[in-house]
């Protein structure tokens, strides 16, 4: 991906810090590390707000990571195929945090329209005890 910027780690901790303390568009997680599970440090990515596609060797742990939910490609992979794979989970994110944020301008403007109509409401009951000479407590 052009103008990418990427961080690399050999063990799982070091991931961790890494997610915790950045960023990140997409991380690309190996199932199996030697010091911690990948499902793990997706977790910890996902928590993050950082999208995540596994990598994995073997089947078992490829249909685990998925039923999980997370995308997972098993090796061996064309290098275009995890090209292809990063840029559609990106996309998508991008296309959720778009969707996200036009549903919290709606729900904004339906509150401040709510919000409106509870103080016609008052005034409108002001009005009406008013008018029976009494106040409203």
């Amino acid at each position: 991906m052009a103008g990418a910027v990427v961080k690399s780690t050999s063990n799982m901790s070091e991931g961790t810090r890494l997610i915790a303390g950045g960023r990140f568009d997409l991380a690309l997680i190996e199932v199996v590390f030697p010091d911690m599970a990948g499902i793990d440090l997706a977790a910890a990515a996902a928590n993050q707000d950082t999208s995540v596609l596994l990598l994995s060797d073997n089947s078992s742990s490829t249909e685990h990571a998925r039923r999980l939910g997370y995308p997972c490609l098993e090796k061996p992979f064309e290098v275009d195929r995890v090209v292809v794979t990063s840029i559609a989970i990106v996309q998508r994110a991008r296309m959720v945090v778009r969707d996200v944020a036009t549903s919290a301008e709606k729900m904004d403007s339906a509150m401040r329209s709510l919000t409106a109509e509870v103080a016609e409401a008052h005034r409108v009951f002001d009005l009406i005890i008013s008018r029976l000479g009494r106040k409203r407590d």
